[in-house]
């Protein structure tokens, strides 16, 4: 998996040698399956976690940080 992920985080593509906290990756998996869904990077993995896996949560916070966007001057 590693390998196949090009050693990178599956969502931010932070190169895992780069990600030095002593673990270099987290097994993402599905909560209520059980199933190993991909490597991400701790920032990643504690982000879908504090959504709950929810889809429409995670959309809702895009679409929070899409309104409150500063255009740059």
């Amino acid at each position: 998996m590693l390998e196949a992920q090009q050693y990178s985080c599956a969502i931010c593509g932070t190169a895992f040698e780069l990600y030095d906290n002593g673990k270099t990756f987290r097994v993402d998996h599905d909560h209520e399956t059980n199933e190993v869904r991909s490597l991400l990077c701790q920032s990643c993995n504690l982000g879908i976690g504090h959504f709950g896996d929810s889809v429409e949560l995670m959309q809702e916070a895009i679409a929070y940080l899409r309104f409150h966007k500063q255009e740059p001057k």
